[in-house]
């Protein structure tokens, strides 16, 4: 967060403990830089309290390009209740304090939520939302998520800073 870079293809093959339980990345084949304006953006939408602020989320869909000046108002109302959704759902565990990633009905929620995207008209007519940084981060944390509950990993988020500079 400091160097505003992340590696986006978090996987045990690009990594290394080493003697003094030290982590080390050994493959920096799909690192990223992510610019400014972008990571308050998007880091600010990651705090529960912004999520239940409809006017904050609608200036930050903006930024972000989820929400599109063409856009008609039934296009944002759509848009808006399934990101909002889907946003709260991935950034439960830094909402929650101590998150629990070993619990299988998170991931369960996580798929049916996918699934359930992928097979909705309406956002296959609305699809391909959003800043090009977004993939990194999708890829970044489906993958870091996967690993922790592989690992059944109990993750203190309570002292993450940029939720609490967002509240």
């Amino acid at each position: 967060h400091e160097l505003r870079m992340m590696h986006a293809d978090p996987h045990p093959g690009n990594f290394i403990i080493d003697e003094k339980n030290d982590l080390g990345a050994i493959d920096f084949g799909c690192i990223k830089h992510i610019p400014d304006d972008f990571y308050e953006a998007y880091f600010e939408l990651a705090s529960y309290d912004v999520l239940n602020n409809p006017e904050r989320v609608n200036e930050l869909f903006k930024e972000l390009e989820i929400i599109r000046p063409t856009d008609s108002e039934k296009d944002v109302k759509i848009v808006t209740a399934m990101f909002t959704d889907l946003i709260k759902l991935l950034s439960r565990p830094f909402n929650e304090g101590v998150f629990d990633f070993s619990d299988d009905s998170y991931f369960a929620e996580i798929y049916m939520k996918g699934e359930a995207i992928s097979k909705d008209p309406e956002m296959n007519r609305l699809q391909a939302r959003g800043s090009r940084h977004f993939i990194y981060f999708n890829r970044t944390f489906f993958g870091l998520y996967n690993i922790l509950h592989a690992l059944k990993a109990k993750v203190d988020c309570s002292t993450i800073d940029f939720l609490k500079k967002a509240s």
